[in-house]
């Protein structure tokens, strides 16, 4: 999960700039979005589900990449035998 949350931590500062930043201007986005990123963490976590009955969980993170405008596909769980996990093949409800 924490994957997942610097996967879309990283596409909403990258989303953010259009010229490569620099480093000190990378640090700032970090800090800025350091807030964002743990409530997000704590309302996943919030959500008992488990195995692959992670619909809700899905759905926040549906949610949370459309208000990014970052595109996404849905499809069903997959055997996966490690991380990271791609954010970008959802199981969509």
């Amino acid at each position: 999960m924490l994957s997942h949350l610097l996967l879309l931590a990283a596409c909403a500062i990258t989303a953010a700039a259009a010229a490569a930043p620099a480093p000190a201007e990378v640090l700032a986005a970090a800090k800025e979005a350091h807030p964002w990123i743990v409530g997000l963490r704590r309302e996943l976590h919030a959500i008992p589900e488990l195995g692959s009955n992670e619909l809700k969980t899905s759905a926040l993170i549906k949610s949370t990449l459309t208000d990014l405008g970052i595109p996404f596909t849905c499809g069903p769980p997959q055997a996966r035998s490690r991380p990271p996990y791609p954010a970008s093949n959802l199981w969509c409800a």
